[in-house]
């Protein structure tokens, strides 16, 4: 009866959802026992990655700017990036607040004992590094697919072309509603500005 016991208990165990570890873009490490259910994004960037990742449910909040997809326009507008009202973030209870490096609100968050990850792609391989973290943090597939866009040639080709020698610039202007085809040209290298 004893080993029947330890076999269930050992089977329980085993089940339960291993704490994994985030590690931003200030290198401040935040650990997650499950997955975040409640997010809050105070940068458009971050909210539409959440969103192209299949995890668009999971936002309570958002800030002022973001407006895609047009399902986060119905969310609560929580301010701007550098401006974030802390209290009214709080009061939603999100299991995690992603906000931009640049951002004072993380250490006024953090204080209120929330969760902050803080993440801010600037170039095409911030923009990989970014999904792939979001992908970690969110527990869900589907962020080398979102990379890839299913065009390997095209992202090679984008490669070569955004290899320009540095300090050139190197913008991307979306002329079109696609939000995916845009993260793709970022992750060829493109810079978001």
């Amino acid at each position: 009866m004893r080993r029947l016991w330890f076999m269930l208990l050992a089977l329980l165990l085993a089940g339960a959802a291993q704490a994994y570890e985030i590690r931003d873009d200030t290198g401040f490490v935040t650990t997650f026992d499950t997955p975040p259910a409640r997010v809050v994004s105070v940068l458009p960037s971050l909210t539409e990655t959440v969103c192209a990742l299949g995890a668009c449910a999971r936002l309570v909040g958002v800030d002022r700017y973001s407006n895609w997809p047009p399902e986060v326009k119905k969310l609560p507008q929580l301010g701007g990036g550098l401006d974030p009202n802390v209290e009214a973030i709080a009061a939603l209870r999100p299991d995690v607040v992603l906000t931009a490096t640049s951002s004072r609100a993380g250490v006024r968050l953090r204080a209120l004992g929330l969760k902050v990850v803080q993440l801010e792609p600037k170039s095409g391989a911030d923009m990989r590094r970014v999904v792939a973290t979001l992908g970690r943090l969110l527990q869900v597939g589907g962020a080398e697919q979102l990379l890839r866009g299913g065009d390997a040639i095209e992202l090679a080709r984008w490669d070569r072309y955004w290899g320009a020698p540095a300090g050139a610039a190197r913008i991307v202007y979306r002329l079109t509603a696609d939000r995916a085809h845009a993260l793709r040209l970022l992750a060829g290298g493109g810079v978001d500005v």
